[in-house]
């Protein structure tokens, strides 16, 4: 009978599961071809993210997200963040965990499960472009467009990009 106190902070702790969907929205499989294994990904926008995890899914609400990913050793995971720690489960899995995100909508969490290839530049900002395998020679242009804008918005705002 405990009475919970105001202004206190509690952590909520829930099993859910969820199955991968085949038609491009919440977290659904993907093949690029039939020669390629399946990939993972997500697309929440704009209310999806509930098909995946519990969640207060509307623009209003806004939370910081802890990314762990356990996949296949042979596969590679991305999410919005950098990569905080890769743990081999000696099972022929791996458990990747990101850093925390900045309070965020939950229709802008990203996570690819996938076996793509990357472009990637390096200067202020690492920058990457991801794709199928046999296809990073068709990468260099989204590089090059990404680095241009990236360096226009952040003069016209005035802000760095931080992640």
């Amino acid at each position: 009978d405990d009475e919970l106190c105001q202004n206190c902070d509690y952590v909520l702790s829930v099993e859910y599961s969820a199955s991968f969907r085949d038609d491009a929205t919440g977290f659904f499989r993907y093949q690029f071809n039939e020669t390629e294994r399946f990939s993972a990904m997500t697309q929440f926008e704009p209310d999806d993210a509930r098909t995946v995890f519990p969640c207060f899914d509307e623009p209003g609400y806004k939370a910081t997200f802890d990314v762990t990913v356990v996949h296949v050793d042979s596969f590679t995971v991305l999410s919005n963040m950098p990569l905080r720690s890769s743990s081999s489960r000696g099972d022929g899995f791996v458990e990747d965990s990101f850093e925390t995100t900045p309070v965020m909508s939950t229709y802008t969490l990203a996570i690819a499960v996938i076996t793509y290839t990357n472009s990637t530049r390096r200067g202020d900002v690492v920058q990457s472009v991801w794709s199928p395998p046999g296809l990073t020679n068709c990468t260099g242009h989204a590089l090059n467009v990404s680095s241009s804008l990236l360096r226009f918005y952040s003069e016209y705002f005035g802000v760095d990009y931080t992640l």
